[in-house]
């Protein structure tokens, strides 16, 4: 009985809060900040983030990686421009679901699609989805917390590395084969 109180008060607690939800400029406000974001990625200028970016704020990209603060994301970037190499690209489209404001505080989610082209030429087309929480500074919303995930299965990572498998047991059983036919050949002479 008391945990129902107490989800029916954190229920109320929320109702309230949308009572003072979002403005239209809140929400051309975040749209803005999809904008930046694509355009940063876009253009590999990540440092560009750092004004919408609160003192706390942290992550867990796509990979699984953590990262905090500004210098984390640099870092991560830098990691990716390494696996992408000197003429690869990196796209990226934000596909948000409607965000949820509480007073001060923005609750956004949604799907990507992501384009990675790396060096070699190869191109790996997927999506994942994401979670943002932002919180209003004086006239301007900062990214508090950013998550993404992709299906870990279903994706052209784990199919390239499948192909890859199968190339390398194709060629390991044909190089199996032929030292086999070659001893036998050798001991039939």
């Amino acid at each position: 009985m008391k945990q129902i109180s107490i989800y029916l008060l954190t229920l109320i607690a929320i109702a309230a809060s949308t009572a003072f939800g979002s403005t239209e400029e809140d929400k051309d406000a975040l749209r803005s900040l999809k904008t930046t974001y694509e355009n940063a990625i876009a253009q590999g200028d990540i440092q560009s983030l750092s004004p919408y970016l609160a003192d706390n704020f942290t992550g867990v990209m796509v990979t699984g990686e953590s990262i905090t603060g500004l210098n984390g994301l640099l870092d991560y970037w830098a990691m990716l421009q390494n696996y992408l190499g000197d003429s690869g690209t990196y796209t990226v489209e934000l596909i948000p679901n409607e965000t949820l404001f509480y007073e001060t505080v923005a609750i956004a989610s949604g799907s990507t699609k992501e384009v990675v082209k790396i060096s070699s030429g190869a191109v790996f087309e997927f999506t994942s989805d994401w979670t943002a929480i932002a919180r209003k500074e004086g006239d301007s919303w900062k990214l508090v917390r950013i998550q993404a995930t992709m299906d870990p299965i279903n994706n052209p990572f784990i199919e390239k590395m499948g192909s890859l498998k199968l190339i390398a047991v194709a060629a390991g059983s044909a190089l199996v084969a032929a030292i086999l036919v070659a001893l036998l050949m050798r001991r039939h002479q």
